[in-house]
């Protein structure tokens, strides 16, 4: 089950490779910016992921709330 977060948190950022997968399919993204926690409690193996992807890399994205399933189109 996940944990929803609402409210502010400091973090740090980074440049790092980013890809998209579908199954064993790795698409690259490129370097983009992300951001880690900083409190010990809100660390876990994973990142978020700025606007930096949507804005620069995604033509379009596309969500199916009742399939459960995002599209993305890579410019």
């Amino acid at each position: 089950m996940q944990q929803l977060l609402i409210g502010l948190s400091n973090v740090n950022s980074a440049i790092a490779k980013a890809f998209l997968y579908q199954g064993e399919e790795q698409i690259g993204l490129g370097r983009v910016k992300v951001y880690i926690p900083t409190e010990p409690e809100l660390l876990t193996g994973e990142v978020l992921v700025g606007r930096e992807v949507l804005n620069h890399k995604a033509k379009l994205i596309t969500m199916d709330i009742q399939k459960r399933q995002t599209l993305i189109e890579l410019y």
